[in-house]
């Protein structure tokens, strides 16, 4: 049912960022990737007024005393309380669906109180931070306190989990016909790794798999700071090292647009195939961008970098693409992917984990071929 996202800012994917921007008055303006997109535009300091938030979950993951009084930071320094900016999300996601059941259905009274919601958090999430989630919905009119029952709580392991099993075989290898991952291997007794990779953390559960069809949690979660957006900063870290920080960090503030749309085409191709093959990543850069560093002195900083790379390594070519080569471009998922080895190794060095048969994973930086393959070479024989 889900439609895909970001059409208006010429892109289309099942999946929005968690980015958020209320009007100086702390009233709602957009979410997704509109907010970001606005926010990269503005040019009268309208950047100094308006409250932007972006990756906020990722900042509450690390939070151990998420509640009520929880405080949040915008990009313009400016604290609002936690439960304020969840519910503008929640209420702009119950919009969204509704609008969206009411034209596949052609109900025109189809409302909140027709559904029953689901809402899933990290499992290291304590009560205090589950009940945060309840209020949250209850101030986005997505429940009443009235009906409690109409929200269901769900840990993101054991959804993804449950996900999973129902999958059908065909959409993890060359099988044919309607077999879910369930038939074949994930039957009662069976214990198993559910690797929740996104963009900021890594979530590890395990699971087992009861007789009447249920999961138990056989190992507390656990997890780091091993994410996708680490990749992100190591490319960050070599257009720094290629162009100079200073202008890299010039161009981020003083085009703001741009340096979203760049880092935008970065993470769609870093989940990508090409320096999995052996093939060059070329990612375009702005002429914003290569304009600045040309008259700061950029190209000399090019020059000396390129001199301490092979040839077809990493170049710089036409004065408009940053071309990337596999080696280098693996190197950007080295700190990361040795973060997540070494984890999964301590992890399964416990008691608790003998017999596990096979591994779940999922999350957004899970659909890297880097990442998968660092996975399979490290563990396919345990």
């Amino acid at each position: 049912m889900n439609r895909a996202w970001g059409h208006d800012q010429g892109t289309a994917t099942l999946k929005t960022p968690t980015s958020l921007l209320l009007h100086p008055d702390g009233s709602f303006d957009s979410f997704g990737y509109e907010a970001e997109e606005k926010y990269a535009n503005f040019f009268n300091g309208e950047d100094r007024d308006y409250l932007y938030f972006k990756h906020f979950k990722m900042a509450l993951h690390k939070s151990e005393t998420l509640d009520r009084n929880t405080k949040l930071t915008a990009r313009n320094g400016k604290k609002i309380d936690a439960l304020v900016v969840f519910a503008h999300s929640l209420r702009y996601l119950k919009d969204r669906a509704i609008e969206i059941i009411r034209e596949r259905t052609g109900d025109e009274k189809y409302n909140e109180k027709d559904i029953r919601w689901v809402i899933t958090v990290p499992a290291i999430w304590r009560p205090a931070a589950k009940q945060f989630m309840r209020e949250a919905a209850c101030k986005a009119e997505m429940v009443s306190n009235k009906n409690p029952e109409q929200l269901l709580i769900a840990l993101e392991p054991e959804a993804a989990s449950i996900h999973c099993r129902e999958m059908k075989m065909r959409e993890f290898a060359n099988e044919k016909g309607d077999a879910t991952v369930s038939d074949v291997f994930a039957r009662p007794g069976s214990k198993y790794l559910v690797i929740d990779i996104g963009g900021g953390t890594l979530d590890v559960t395990a699971h087992e798999i009861l007789m009447n069809g249920n999961i138990k949690e056989i190992y507390q979660v656990t997890g780091g700071p091993y994410g996708g957006t680490k990749v992100d900063e190591e490319f960050m870290s070599l257009l720094e090292r290629f162009f100079g920080t200073y202008q890299v960090k010039s161009f981020r503030e003083n085009h703001p647009a741009e340096w979203l749309e760049m880092m935008n085409e970065f993470e769609m191709k870093k989940r990508g195939r090409r320096a999995y093959e052996g093939e060059t990543t070329r990612i375009r850069l702005p002429r914003t961008f290569t304009a600045l560093v040309s008259e700061q002195g950029g190209p000399d900083l090019a020059r000396r970098f390129a001199s301490s790379c092979t040839t077809d390594d990493v170049q710089f070519v036409r004065n408009e693409y940053f071309c990337i080569g596999p080696a280098t471009m693996k190197k950007l998922f080295e700190p990361v992917l040795k973060g997540i080895v070494k984890h999964l190794n301590n992890l399964l060095k416990h008691r608790e984990l003998r017999g596990l048969q096979f591994f779940f994973l999922v999350g957004g930086f899970a659909e890297s071929a880097i990442l998968q393959d660092a996975i399979k070479k490290n563990f396919q024989r345990r």
